[in-house]
């Protein structure tokens, strides 16, 4: 299958949905935590898995919303699509981390 330019105007859009997947996550996390889960201290293993979480929730996204068909159909590999759901949190946890430390 030929593979074609993926366009930066759908990178924006996917790294939107990640940065906001990312941040419910954190707000979500604190909700559950009961208030005592301070989103801005994250430890490392929290971090890690975190991200896991989001990229996972980018999949189920891609999946639900069927669009994981139409990257298929533009020649763009839906793990490259799920990478930049995943960008946006990698990014801020790690400056999170180095930020508190």
């Amino acid at each position: 299958m030929k593979r074609i330019r993926f366009d930066s105007h759908l990178a924006r859009i996917l790294l939107r949905r990640g940065f906001l997947l990312w941040l419910g996550t954190r707000v979500i996390l604190w909700l559950v935590s009961g208030g005592t889960f301070t989103p801005i201290v994250p430890l490392v293993q929290t971090s890690i898995i975190l991200v896991a979480v989001v990229a996972a929730l980018g999949w189920i996204d891609l999946r639900l919303s069927r669009e994981h068909t139409l990257f298929e159909n533009l020649g763009v590999s839906v793990t490259l699509a799920v990478a930049l759901y995943l960008a946006p949190a990698a990014a801020a946890e790690t400056l999170l981390l180095v930020a508190v430390r």
